[in-house]
Protein backbone atom coordinates (compact mmCIF):
# COMPACT_ATOMS: atom_id res chain seq x y z
CA UNK A 1 0.00 0.00 0.00
CA UNK A 2 1.17 3.78 -0.91
CA UNK A 3 1.21 5.92 2.45
CA UNK A 4 2.45 8.95 1.40
CA UNK A 5 3.58 10.93 -2.08
CA UNK A 6 7.11 10.03 -1.53
CA UNK A 7 5.88 6.11 -1.58
CA UNK A 8 3.99 7.18 -4.84
CA UNK A 9 6.44 8.58 -6.61
CA UNK A 10 9.12 6.16 -6.02
CA UNK A 11 6.88 3.29 -7.51
CA UNK A 12 5.85 5.10 -10.22
CA UNK A 13 9.03 5.43 -10.82
CA UNK A 14 9.62 1.37 -10.16
CA UNK A 15 6.84 0.90 -12.54
CA UNK A 16 8.25 2.70 -15.60
CA UNK A 17 11.73 0.83 -14.83
CA UNK A 18 9.81 -2.60 -14.60
CA UNK A 19 7.79 -1.63 -17.92
CA UNK A 20 10.66 -0.92 -20.10
CA UNK A 21 12.61 -3.97 -18.64
CA UNK A 22 9.21 -6.01 -20.10
CA UNK A 23 9.49 -4.53 -23.33
CA UNK A 24 12.94 -4.81 -23.93
CA UNK A 25 12.71 -8.59 -23.11
CA UNK A 26 9.89 -8.69 -25.83
CA UNK A 27 12.10 -7.63 -28.21
CA UNK A 28 15.41 -9.39 -27.28
CA UNK A 29 15.48 -13.29 -28.21
CA UNK A 30 15.58 -15.74 -25.60
CA UNK A 31 19.21 -16.80 -25.00
CA UNK A 32 19.71 -20.38 -26.47
CA UNK A 33 21.10 -21.93 -23.48
CA UNK A 34 18.18 -20.76 -21.27
CA UNK A 35 15.14 -22.87 -21.39
CA UNK A 36 12.17 -22.17 -22.58
CA UNK A 37 10.05 -22.50 -19.49
CA UNK A 38 12.13 -20.68 -17.84
CA UNK A 39 12.08 -17.56 -20.08
CA UNK A 40 8.53 -17.40 -19.72
CA UNK A 41 8.12 -18.20 -16.09
CA UNK A 42 10.23 -14.59 -15.53
CA UNK A 43 8.13 -12.79 -18.02
CA UNK A 44 5.32 -13.90 -15.65
CA UNK A 45 6.87 -13.11 -12.69
CA UNK A 46 8.26 -9.16 -14.33
CA UNK A 47 4.05 -9.05 -15.69
CA UNK A 48 2.95 -9.76 -12.24
CA UNK A 49 4.65 -7.41 -10.42
CA UNK A 50 3.91 -5.19 -12.92
CA UNK A 51 -0.04 -5.66 -12.81
CA UNK A 52 0.77 -5.02 -8.59
CA UNK A 53 2.32 -1.97 -8.96
CA UNK A 54 -0.35 -0.86 -11.36
CA UNK A 55 -2.65 -1.80 -8.92
CA UNK A 56 -1.06 0.34 -6.27
CA UNK A 57 -0.73 3.01 -7.96
CA UNK A 58 -4.19 3.25 -9.14
CA UNK A 59 -5.47 2.84 -5.51
CA UNK A 60 -3.20 5.86 -4.24
CA UNK A 61 -4.45 7.97 -7.45
CA UNK A 62 -8.28 7.00 -6.52
CA UNK A 63 -7.42 7.55 -2.63
CA UNK A 64 -6.06 10.72 -3.38
CA UNK A 65 -8.45 12.06 -5.76
CA UNK A 66 -11.75 11.57 -3.49
CA UNK A 67 -12.92 8.83 -5.56
CA UNK A 68 -13.04 6.02 -3.20
CA UNK A 69 -14.07 7.07 0.32
CA UNK A 70 -15.93 4.17 1.85
CA UNK A 71 -14.48 0.65 2.70
CA UNK A 72 -15.88 -2.88 4.17
CA UNK A 73 -13.64 -4.17 6.63
CA UNK A 74 -13.95 -7.75 7.82
CA UNK A 75 -11.78 -7.24 11.37
CA UNK A 76 -9.77 -5.40 13.20
CA UNK A 77 -7.00 -5.88 11.33
CA UNK A 78 -7.79 -3.86 8.45
CA UNK A 79 -8.50 -1.11 10.54
CA UNK A 80 -4.58 0.14 10.49
CA UNK A 81 -5.29 0.48 6.52
CA UNK A 82 -8.13 1.87 6.29
CA UNK A 83 -7.17 4.58 8.84
CA UNK A 84 -4.34 5.34 6.34
CA UNK A 85 -6.43 5.37 3.31
CA UNK A 86 -9.13 7.66 5.35
CA UNK A 87 -6.12 10.05 5.38
CA UNK A 88 -5.16 9.66 1.77
CA UNK A 89 -8.85 9.96 0.74
CA UNK A 90 -9.18 13.52 2.91
CA UNK A 91 -6.24 15.01 0.85
CA UNK A 92 -4.51 15.04 4.35
CA UNK A 93 -1.04 14.35 4.35
CA UNK A 94 1.23 12.65 7.36
CA UNK A 95 2.51 15.85 8.59
CA UNK A 96 -1.15 17.44 8.31
CA UNK A 97 -2.32 14.56 10.77
CA UNK A 98 0.54 14.57 13.23
CA UNK A 99 -0.15 18.64 13.69
CA UNK A 100 -3.93 17.82 14.09
CA UNK A 101 -2.92 15.16 16.74
CA UNK A 102 -0.08 17.16 18.24
CA UNK A 103 2.34 14.80 17.46
CA UNK A 104 5.76 14.61 15.63
CA UNK A 105 5.53 14.29 11.89
CA UNK A 106 8.15 10.84 12.34
CA UNK A 107 5.22 9.57 14.56
CA UNK A 108 2.84 9.37 12.26
CA UNK A 109 5.17 7.65 9.87
CA UNK A 110 6.21 5.07 12.13
CA UNK A 111 2.23 4.49 13.35
CA UNK A 112 1.84 3.99 9.40
CA UNK A 113 4.88 1.95 8.36
CA UNK A 114 3.84 -0.44 11.36
CA UNK A 115 0.22 -0.06 10.65
CA UNK A 116 -0.67 1.04 13.82
CA UNK A 117 0.57 -2.07 15.97
CA UNK A 118 2.06 0.53 18.67
CA UNK A 119 -0.54 2.45 18.62
CA UNK A 120 -3.22 1.94 21.70
CA UNK A 121 -7.13 1.92 21.07
CA UNK A 122 -7.83 5.89 22.22
CA UNK A 123 -4.85 6.54 19.59
CA UNK A 124 -6.48 4.62 16.74
CA UNK A 125 -10.03 6.69 18.16
CA UNK A 126 -7.71 10.18 17.60
CA UNK A 127 -6.94 9.12 14.54
CA UNK A 128 -10.19 8.22 12.82
CA UNK A 129 -12.06 11.31 14.73
CA UNK A 130 -9.53 13.50 12.84
CA UNK A 131 -9.43 11.80 9.66
CA UNK A 132 -12.65 11.77 9.48
CA UNK A 133 -13.42 7.95 9.40
CA UNK A 134 -16.65 6.79 10.81
CA UNK A 135 -17.14 2.89 11.90
CA UNK A 136 -20.27 0.66 11.70
CA UNK A 137 -19.56 -2.10 12.79
CA UNK A 138 -21.55 -5.22 13.00
CA UNK A 139 -19.78 -8.37 15.14
CA UNK A 140 -21.46 -11.89 16.05
CA UNK A 141 -19.95 -15.47 17.51
CA UNK A 142 -19.56 -18.01 15.27
CA UNK A 143 -21.29 -21.14 16.83
CA UNK A 144 -19.24 -23.67 15.32
CA UNK A 145 -15.42 -21.87 15.73
CA UNK A 146 -13.00 -22.97 18.42
CA UNK A 147 -12.21 -20.88 20.94
CA UNK A 148 -8.46 -19.06 20.57
CA UNK A 149 -6.12 -20.27 22.43
CA UNK A 150 -4.46 -17.19 24.25
CA UNK A 151 -0.52 -18.27 23.98
CA UNK A 152 1.40 -18.29 27.21
CA UNK A 153 2.80 -15.04 27.07
CA UNK A 154 -0.10 -12.83 26.87
CA UNK A 155 -1.05 -10.54 29.91
CA UNK A 156 -3.28 -12.34 32.06
CA UNK A 157 -6.10 -9.72 31.33
CA UNK A 158 -5.92 -11.37 27.39
CA UNK A 159 -5.60 -14.95 28.92
CA UNK A 160 -8.92 -14.36 31.37
CA UNK A 161 -10.93 -12.56 27.94
CA UNK A 162 -10.22 -13.82 25.16
CA UNK A 163 -12.22 -12.46 21.54
CA UNK A 164 -13.04 -9.13 21.03
CA UNK A 165 -11.12 -7.59 24.41
CA UNK A 166 -8.66 -9.57 23.12
CA UNK A 167 -8.38 -8.76 19.21
CA UNK A 168 -8.74 -4.79 20.86
CA UNK A 169 -5.60 -6.14 23.53
CA UNK A 170 -3.48 -7.42 20.58
CA UNK A 171 -4.08 -3.75 18.66
CA UNK A 172 -2.64 -1.81 20.75
CA UNK A 173 0.62 -4.12 21.19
Amino acid sequence: MIKNHREYAVTRAQLRRLERAFKEQDAAAAPPNVHPLLVRSAREALAGEIDALRREVAEYEHLRDGMTRQWSIASLGELSETLIRSRIAQGMTQQTLAQRLQLPTQQIQRYEATLYRGANLERLQQVAAVVGLRLAIQAWVEPDQPAVEIPSSASATERAAPGPAATANSLAS
